[in-house]
């Protein structure tokens, strides 16, 4: 994808407070979530956690309603993710943790939501649980 090699699956590492909902096929699936503080620590060697700017590259070569296609964006190009680990949500938004700090308590998340056609730079509370994808540094 351009000059940016991205993960092809959501995040799946054993760090400590990492959770996945349901069972491990859920985390083989759909990867675990981590709080904005794990997932800076989470990418392996090599790997970064992208910034906001990142994701709006990505979104640029794909054009946005080519990322909030279903096929185009889970078949096509392996994302999908857990919102917060609600399951009804989990074939219609994605949401992943930025590298983008905000303040003391809040970083930029990136969410695509299939059902309102839409992607989201919204802000998160820290401790919550998103999804991540990584990119080569």
């Amino acid at each position: 994808m351009n000059s940016t090699k991205w993960m092809a699956q959501n995040l799946n590492t054993k760090l400590k407070g990492a959770i996945c909902y349901g069972n491990k096929t859920t985390c083989k699936d759909y990867g675990k979530l981590y709080t904005w503080e794990q997932a800076l620590r989470a990418c392996p060697k090599g790997w970064k956690l992208p910034t906001w700017e990142d994701w709006e590259k990505l979104n640029d070569l794909f054009e946005y309603r080519s990322l909030v296609d279903q096929y185009r964006f889970d078949e096509q190009y392996a994302f999908g993710g857990l919102y917060r680990g609600r399951y009804e949500l989990k074939d219609d938004v994605a949401a992943y943790w930025t590298k983008s700090e905000l303040d003391d308590e809040m970083a930029w998340s990136y969410q695509i939501d299939k059902r309102r056609g839409a992607l989201l730079k919204l802000d998160e509370p820290k401790n919550n649980k998103l999804s991540c994808r990584c990119i080569k540094k």
